[in-house]
C-alpha cells in the first residue's frame, strides 16, 4: 500500500476494497440465481402446459365416449347420469382450456398452437352436441355421421396435443439442462468467490501489515531502544501520519540525547555532590564533585553507606527526614554534618527525591560550611553593633543633648552649629544601626508584631510629629488630612512605616513643595497614602524598589545618606500585618507610596502573620 497516503485514506481503501468486491459478488450471484430461477420457471411452465393439454385431451375423449355409450345404453337403462357426466367433462375441458390460454398468454408461439387446438376442441364439442341431439331424435345415421367426424377431430386434436406435448417436453428438457448448468455455474462462482475472498483478505492483511503494523512495530522498537539508550532504527519513510510520527520521534530522540548530554555535562561539572542511593542507603552513582567536597572519588563512594559519612549525632534526624521523603513528603531540606576523608567536618544541606519505580533516593548535597561561618560572623557583627556601637552612640547622643542645654556651659553660634551637625550624624548612625538590626531580625524570624486596637489617626499624627522638624529643615510642608479609624495592629511598627515613607518623601521633595498624608476607607481594609512631588521613580525600577539596598539612582546612598533598607523593612512590617504595600509613580511627576492594613476583626493578627511568612 502506498505509504504516501494518509491513514484515513488507507483505512478507506482497506474498507472499500472488500466492500466493493462483496457488492460485485452479491450482484453477480443475484444475476445467476435469477437466471436459474427463470430456467426453473420455464421448465415448470412447459411441464404444466403439457400436463394441462393432456388433461384437456382426456376430458374431451371422456366427453365423446360418454355420448357414444349413451347411444348404446339408451335402450337398456336411463342415461341421465351419463349425459350429465359427459356435460361435466365437456365443461371441465372448457375450464381447463381457459386456464391453458391464460398460462400461455404473452407467448406468441404457444398462443398460436393453443388457438389451433382450441378451434378443434370447439368443433369436437359442436359435433358432440349434434350427435347427442341426433340420438335423442333417434337419428342413428346422423349420430353415426357425427361420431365419425368426432373421431376424426379427436385424432386431429390428439395429434395437436402430442405436438404441443412434444414441444413442451423439448422445452422442459432444454430448460432443465439450462437450470442444471446455472446451478453448476453458481457452485463454481461461489467456490471462486470464497477463494478470492480469502486471497483478498490475506492481501489486505499483508498490505496493512506492510503499510501500518510493521512500521508501527518499528516505532515500538524505537521506544524500547530509546529507553535503553541504543541507536534507533532507520526512518520508516513515507508521507503519512506514521512517517510523521516517526520523524517527530527521531527529532525527539536527538533532542533527548542532546539534553541528556547537557545534563550529564552539568552533573559532571557541578560543584554540588549529585548522587543516588539504593534502598539500603548505599551510594549507587556519584558525580566527580564528591572529590572536592568530601575528599572521596566516585569509585570510593560506590557501595558505601551514607551513614558512614554523617556525624553520629546527626544520623537519627537524617534517618527520620529520609523516612518522610520516602513516604512522599516533599520539599524537605536535610541539614547535617558530614565527615571528610581526612576526618574534618563540614556542614551540608541535602535535597532529596524518592523514586519508588527505581527504588532509589536521588540527592543533591550542597556544602554550606562557608555560609554557616558567614552566619556566625553576622551574628557576632550584629551583637557587636547592638552592644559595642549603639550603646556608646546613645551615650554620646545623651551627652550632646546635655551639651546643647548648657549644662557644661553655653556654646557660641559656631559651636551650636557643629553640635547640631554632630547630633544629626549620631541620629543617622543610630537609625542605620536600627535598620540593620531590624533587617537581621526579619531574616532570622525574630521580628515581633504585637497587635492591639489602635487609632490610625493617632498613628498618622505621631508619625507627622516625628518628621516635622526634618521637614522644616528641608523646607517641605507636611499636609495631613484628618482621619479616624480603629484597627488591630502594632501601632509602633506602623508609625515606623509611616515615618520611613514620610522621611523618604521629604528627602526627595523640592523645597516649598507639599507632602500629602491621607487615608481611604475600604470595606475590608484601610489604605494610607503618602504623596510627594519629587523626581519620581522610573517604571523599570518600581518592581524592585522594595528590595534590600535598592537605590533609585547611583550615588543616592552617599548624597541622601541612606542604606536602602527602609522600604524593605516597611514591606516586611505591612505584610506581617496581612496587608500589602506599593507605589504609583511617574518619573518627573512625583510618587505616591501606599499601604493597606486589614480592619480590626477582618483577619486575626496571628493568621495574618502566618500568611505573610509562607
Amino acid at each position: 500500500m502506498n505509504d504516501n497516503l494518509s491513514l484515513a485514506h488507507k483505512v478507506l481503501v482497506l474498507v472499500c476494497t472488500p466492500l466493493l468486491f462483496q457488492i460485485l459478488f452479491v450482484g453477480i450471484l443475484g444475476v445467476l440465481l435469477s437466471q436459474a430461477e427463470f430456467e426453473r420457471r420455464e421448465e415448470a411452465h412447459a411441464k404444466d402446459v403439457a400436463t394441462k393439454a393432456t388433461t384437456i385431451l382426456r376430458l374431451i375423449i371422456e366427453a365423446g365416449a360418454t355420448v357414444a355409450i349413451e347411444d348404446q345404453a339408451r335402450q337398456y337403462i336411463k342415461t341421465d347420469g351419463l349425459v350429465r357426466k359427459g356435460e361435466l367433462a365437456s365443461e371441465h375441458a372448457q375450464e381447463q382450456f381457459d386456464i391453458l390460454k391464460q398460462m400461455v398468454k404473452g407467448r406468441p408461439e404457444e398462443e398460436s398452437a393453443i388457438a389451433r387446438i382450441g378451434v378443434v376442441e370447439e368443433d369436437i364439442r359442436r359435433c358432440l352436441r349434434r350427435a347427442r341431439k341426433a340420438n335423442h331424435r333417434g337419428d342413428r345415421i346422423g349420430a353415426l355421421s357425427e361420431y365419425a367426424r368426432v373421431n376424426r377431430l379427436v385424432n386431429e386434436f390428439t395429434n395437436a396435443v402430442d405436438g404441443i406435448t412434444e414441444q413442451q417436453g423439448y422445452i422442459q428438457r432444454k430448460k432443465a439442462s439450462a437450470a442444471e448448468q446455472s446451478r453448476r455455474l453458481i457452485t463454481v462462482f461461489l467456490l471462486l468467490g470464497v477463494v478470492f475472498n480469502i486471497f483478498l483478505a490475506l492481501a489486505i492483511a499483508f498490505a496493512f501489515y506492510r503499510g501500518a503494523a510493521y512500521r508501527l512495530s518499528i516505532l515500538m522498537d524505537n521506544t524500547r531502544k530509546l529507553g535503553k539508550g541504543q541507536p534507533l532504527n532507520p526512518p520508516v519513510g513515507g508521507k503519512d501520519e506514521i512517517a510523521h510520527l516517526d520523524s517527530v520521534f527521531q527529532e525527539m530522540a536527538i533532542e533527548l540525547h542532546e539534553a541528556r548530554r547537557k545534563e550529564q555535562a552539568v552533573i559532571f561539572n557541578a560543584k554540588d555532590v549529585i548522587c543516588s542511593l539504593d534502598g539500603e542507603g548505599r551510594f549507587s552513582a556519584v558525580n566527580p564533585a564528591a572529590k572536592a567536597v568530601l575528599g572521596y572519588t566516585p569509585e570510593e563512594l560506590i557501595g558505601k553507606n551514607w551513614r558512614e559519612l554523617i556525624v553520629e549525632t546527626d544520623r537519627e534526624k537524617t534517618e527520620s527526614a529520609i523516612a518522610l521523603i520516602v513516604k512522599g513528603v516533599e520539599n524537605i531540606a536535610i541539614e547535617n554534618r558530614a565527615i571528610r576523608r581526612d576526618g574534618s567536618e563540614l556542614d551540608i544541606v541535602w535535597s532529596a527525591h524518592w523514586s519508588a519505580a527505581d527504588d532509589s533516593l536521588f540527592c543533591v548535597a550542597h556544602d554550606i560550611t562557608e555560609r554557616k561561618e558567614i552566619e556566625r560572623m553576622k551574628r557576632e557583627f550584629v551583637a557587636m553593633v547592638s552592644h559595642d556601637l549603639r550603646t556608646p552612640l546613645t551615650s554620646i547622643q545623651m551627652y550632646l543633648s546635655l551639651l546643647g542645654t548648657g549644662v557644661y556651659g553655653n556654646l557660641n553660634e559656631n559651636g551650636l552649629e557643629n553640635l547640631h551637625s554632630a547630633d544629626g550624624s549620631i541620629n543617622r548612625l543610630i537609625n542605620l544601626i536600627n535598620d540593620l538590626l531590624d533587617a537581621e531580625k526579619l531574616e532570622s524570624g525574630k521580628f515581633e508584631i504585637n497587635c492591639t486596637d489602635v487609632s490610625m489617626g493617632d498613628v498618622l499624627e505621631d508619625a507627622v510629629m516625628s518628621v516635622q522638624t526634618y521637614a522644616e529643615q528641608q523646607g517641605v510642608i507636611l499636609d495631613l488630612i484628618p482621619y479616624e479609624c480603629d484597627i488591630n495592629a502594632d501601632g509602633d511598627r506602623l508609625i515606623q512605616v509611616v515615618v520611613n515613607l514620610l522621611s523618604n518623601a521629604v528627602k526627595f521633595s523640592p523645597r516649598e513643595s507639599r507632602v500629602t498624608i491621607s487615608a481611604i476607607d475600604y470595606p475590608d481594609c484601610v489604605e494610607v497614602r503618602i504623596a510627594d512631588r519629587g523626581r519620581g521613580i522610573p517604571q523599570e525600577q518600581i518592581a524592585t524598589i522594595f528590595e534590600k539596598f535598592t537605590q533609585v539612582k547611583k550615588g543616592d546612598a552617599r548624597k541622601m545618606r541612606g542604606a536602602g533598607l527602609g522600604l524593605s523593612i516597611c514591606k516586611a512590617i505591612v505584610e506581617r500585618h496581612g496587608g500589602m504595600i506599593g507605589v504609583n509613580s511617574e518619573e518627573g511627576n512625583g510618587s505616591t507610596f501606599w499601604f493597606r492594613i486589614p480592619r480590626a476583626g477582618i483577619v486575626p493578627p496571628t493568621e495574618r502573620a502566618s500568611v505573610s511568612t509562607q
